[in-house]
């Protein structure tokens, strides 16, 4: 009985270190994010797609969008971003401070990217 306790546990920690469980093998999101005074650019820097995106914008504006491919480009202009009333984000009056990107991986898991403005 005791033999096959230590088996069992020497094939899972085996299973662990190749990566077969416990890991899914994806990073988290990796982005470049540029910012001017009408528009938003994240490019997908990962190996994979993005899916069901949401696009945070200063804590407090989101924009959705469902898919990326690794090396594009999604260009947002900051009008399209709302709050949860439905304001619009005024880029006139407000500056863009800090970016949350998450988004579904292809292992399931929702990924994050932030990014902060720098003056």
């Amino acid at each position: 009985m005791r033999k096959k306790i230590i088996v069992s546990l020497l094939i899972v920690f085996v299973l662990i270190l190749c990566g077969c469980i416990g890991s899914s093998g994806y990073d988290d999101l990796e982005a470049s994010v540029e910012s001017d005074s009408i528009d938003l650019k994240i490019t997908n820097e990962n190996d994979y797609a993005w899916d069901n995106i949401f696009v945070e914008l200063n804590g407090k504006y989101e924009f959705f969008f469902m898919s990326l491919c690794p090396g594009n480009t999604r260009v947002i202009s900051l009008f399209d971003f709302s709050d949860k009333t439905g304001m619009s984000f005024l880029p006139d009056f407000q500056a863009v401070e800090s970016v949350v990107i998450r988004a579904n991986r292809p292992d399931g898991e929702i990924g994050t990217c932030s990014w902060a403005a720098t003056d």
